[in-house]
């Protein structure tokens, strides 16, 4: 049904028809009214959630249900010390960044951007002297967060209607971000036990789509993924890459999280007290940035034979600010591209999502402040890993499974055997009675396109007291013994 007075694009997605449902519900129930009545009840509890927080000084002390919203994908184990540095960089603002800036993003901010991604994600050891990959401000776009980068971008490669292939699950408002204003639907690629990548499951939703007269255009990736938590080999971004060529398809590759890798631990005796350092190093992680693959001679073997006409054109990165510095609200997303024609579109498609002046001039000074820079991504590292190291024991002990993650804020968690039915109905009811009855809200599988029900997202970065974590498993753990499991 039509909202009043709102466009037909957009009645259809407040109304859940866009995207179409792919997945079943279940019970043979509608799938928009299932989809519409599901992200309501889901917006219900986490409004209700986040005005009622959950508090160890008052655990157990009320009969009204507190709240450990383990929905929100945002990092804010170590915001202070960030929040305090922005507001003395802030005191510094000259008049002159009062008025328009270049619509990509300042000459300045970007040039910031690159000498901090050159020195950090793009920034790893190579032996024999070989160097690592190198980008310059004519290659990057900044807008207001890579959600109006991703926006922009599927503007620009595809025409409405035209089909991305995302491997499932995937973040939930990848749907929102291609579909609402490009028009560009989702087709679902299968992955391997784990989550690796096939490129015969590629081909295979390719043809899928091909045979019904869709037109695939882009392959997208999340590289440290959301939700599971993993790193993509080089050897599984090559094979997708040749692949995407051999269909001249456009590649984006989303590394938001290529600055949030924490390897794997187990919590040490004190982690329950504190988000002190995991016990082992972190720094030998196998992240390989699609920047480095195609650019970095470490790699030539691997991309031996493909063009660089494709790869200068058809390959594209997106980063940011928003969960690696843990400051999701100053919108700051960023484009890698060579692809020149895309830079060019970026002086008009940057207009309505610019980054505000006052931020630029205010990132561009703290991108320049190496120190700081450094200590608060060795930080963030260090509680997230404590963190998910606490995590990981605690579904351990309650026998809960999980994919086990190395990066990234989430756990993707098994709560197939909490199920009264394999359905995704029998997975809403699931949820109801952990956001309701247990407190504990999570991210359904189903809205993260999951193939088969009962695996939910855990973000583990938002909530303030990280003792939440144990507590939630605790209670999740409690709802699985009362039902008989």
């Amino acid at each position: 049904q039509k909202a009043m007075h709102l466009s037909d694009r957009v009645s259809r997605w407040v109304a859940g028809v866009d995207p179409p449902a792919t997945t079943a519900s279940g019970g043979g129930t509608d799938a928009a009214a299932f989809t519409r009545a599901y992200a309501r009840q889901f917006a219900k509890a986490y409004s209700q959630g986040t005005r009622n927080l959950w508090r160890k000084d008052r655990a157990g002390g009320s009969d009204e249900v507190d709240y450990i919203v383990l929905s929100r994908s945002e990092q804010k184990l170590n915001s202070r010390g960030l929040a305090t540095e922005i507001a003395r960089l802030s005191q510094a603002f000259p008049s002159t960044a009062l008025g328009y800036e270049d619509y990509k993003g300042s000459l300045a901010l970007r040039e910031a951007v690159c000498r901090y991604a050159n020195r950090t994600f793009l920034q790893r050891p190579r032996p024999q002297g070989e160097h690592s990959a190198s980008i310059s401000a004519d290659e990057v776009c900044v807008s207001a967060g890579c959600g109006s980068v991703l926006e922009n971008m599927f503007m620009a490669l595809c025409d409405d209607g035209d089909y991305a292939l995302v491997p499932s699950p995937y973040y939930a408002s990848f749907d929102r971000d291609l579909g609402m204003r490009a028009g560009v639907r989702i087709g679902c690629v299968d992955t391997e036990a784990g989550g690796r990548l096939s490129v015969d499951n590629f081909e295979r939703c390719y043809q899928d789509l091909t045979r019904e007269g869709e037109r695939p255009r882009v392959v997208l990736l999340t590289n440290p993924h959301n939700p599971l938590g993993i790193i993509y080999t080089a050897e599984e971004l090559a094979a997708v890459l040749r692949w995407a060529e051999a269909r001249q398809l456009h590649l984006i590759s989303d590394e938001i999280y290529a600055n949030s890798i924490y390897g794997r631990q187990e919590a040490s005796p004190s982690s329950s007290s504190s988000l002190a350092a995991p016990s082992s190093s972190t720094s030998d992680s196998n992240f390989v940035s699609v920047i480095n693959l195609i650019s970095d001679p470490a790699h030539s073997k691997a991309l031996s034979g493909m063009s660089p006409a494709y790869l200068r054109d058809f390959v594209h990165a997106i980063f940011g600010f928003s969960k690696d510095f843990g400051a999701s609200g100053l919108r700051i997303g960023c484009m890698w591209t060579r692809n020149q024609d895309l830079v060019v579109a970026w002086n008009d498609l940057g207009y309505a999502c610019a980054v505000s002046t006052h931020t630029q001039h205010m990132f561009e000074s703290l991108l320049g402040e190496d120190d700081f820079v450094d200590d608060l991504l060795a930080t963030n590292a260090s509680k997230l890993g404590a963190a998910a190291a606490e995590l990981r024991t605690a579904l351990r002990g309650a026998g809960i499974p999980f994919v086990d993650p190395e990066a990234g804020l989430f756990f993707w968690i098994d709560l197939r055997g909490m199920l009264a039915e394999p359905t995704f109905e029998a997975e809403r009811q699931l949820w109801h009675a952990l956001a309701y009855d247990k407190g504990v809200i999570l991210t359904p599988g189903f809205f993260c396109k999951a193939s088969e029900p009962g695996w939910f997202r855990l973000c583990f970065a938002w909530m303030p007291d990280h003792q939440c974590l144990p507590e939630a498993v605790r209670r999740i753990h409690s709802l699985k013994n009362v039902e008989g499991q």
